[in-house]
């Protein structure tokens, strides 16, 4: 028994190494190289412009409970957040306009970000660019608002004392976000849709309507798929402009697919990459996000 399963372990591993060598073999195209050779010349700038939307949709539903908050502010930030595709993609998708920027989430916690603002551009570990119109607007629209709002203030205020104490004997990384990488149902959503779970949620609401919480999770889900659905309309409709005005028929395509997938499940690889990468667009704000799919295709 313990031959067999060693020799099916060997097996499998010669497998998995025969295919990693076959695709060592694979030489990108002139497309692949153009698209990487822009993503690692650009420069990384902070990203202040989904904090600021943000921050005016929080005062704009000021009354209303977190949980509302949250989904309205992304309701928001799908549909005010300044979009971009590069002409040779083939996938879109981004948390920015430009490939590599740095998003900031006030809800979090800012702390870090007043001492360290000026620091960024000349850190030796992950320095970012930061516009001194951007620095003003910071400390004039964002910080005063956030002041002792965010989710580091609030357990500070809550269990500070204690996070100290522990702190004297284990290590603290982060306590302003979520920790870990966010993991969402991608099978489920591939094969529904946005607008699948949609349907899905409604039934769901319809059915606890009287619960106060249920429904109120099932109503800001709502939420925060019908903006999934306006982001990749608002990919389609950059897509089809650009075919346009730049005469790239494959924009074309990627703007027919992006228009159908706000509406049906991905039929096709090349349909999927754009769900999943809204699926990681709608995971809790602030969490980390590797998965931008820019440096992908």
């Amino acid at each position: 028994m313990l031959e067999a399963t060693v020799s099916a372990r060997r097996e499998d591993e010669y497998t998995l190494y025969k295919y990693v060598k076959d695709l060592a073999q694979i030489q990108p195209t002139k497309r692949i190289n153009q698209l990487k050779d822009r993503c690692l010349v650009s420069k990384r700038w902070v990203s202040f412009e989904q904090a600021l939307i943000i921050t005016k949709s929080y005062r704009k539903h000021e009354g209303e409970s977190i949980a509302y908050k949250r989904a309205w502010s992304f309701y928001d930030s799908c549909l005010q957040i300044e979009i971009g595709i590069d002409p040779d993609e083939l996938i879109v998708g981004n948390r920015t306009k430009r490939s590599r920027d740095g998003v900031v989430f006030p809800e979090g916690g800012i702390s870090w970000l007043e001492r360290e603002i000026d620091n960024l551009p000349t850190r030796n570990q992950d320095p970012f660019e930061v516009d001194p119109d951007d620095r003003i607007s910071f400390f004039r629209d964002i910080v005063p608002y956030w002041r002792g709002k965010t989710l580091e203030e609030v357990i500070n205020s809550r269990v500070g004392d204690k996070l100290e104490l522990l702190g004297s004997i284990i290590q603290f990384n982060q306590t302003d976000h979520a920790q870990g990488h966010i993991a969402p149902d991608c099978e489920k959503w591939l094969k529904l849709g946005p607008a699948g779970l949609i349907e899905e949620i409604r039934k769901c609401l319809t059915s606890n309507i009287n619960d106060d919480r249920k429904a109120e999770y099932y109503e800001c889900s709502l939420i925060v798929l019908r903006a999934a659905q306006e982001l990749m309309r608002r990919y389609g409709r950059l897509a089809s402009d650009m075919s346009y005005s730049l005469g790239v028929e494959k924009l074309k395509e990627v703007s027919t697919a992006c228009f159908a997938l706000a509406e049906r499940p991905a039929k096709s690889y090349y349909e999927a990459p754009p769900v999943y990468m809204v699926s990681f667009c709608t995971a809790p704000n602030g969490a980390p996000m590797p998965h931008l799919f820019r440096r992908e295709d």
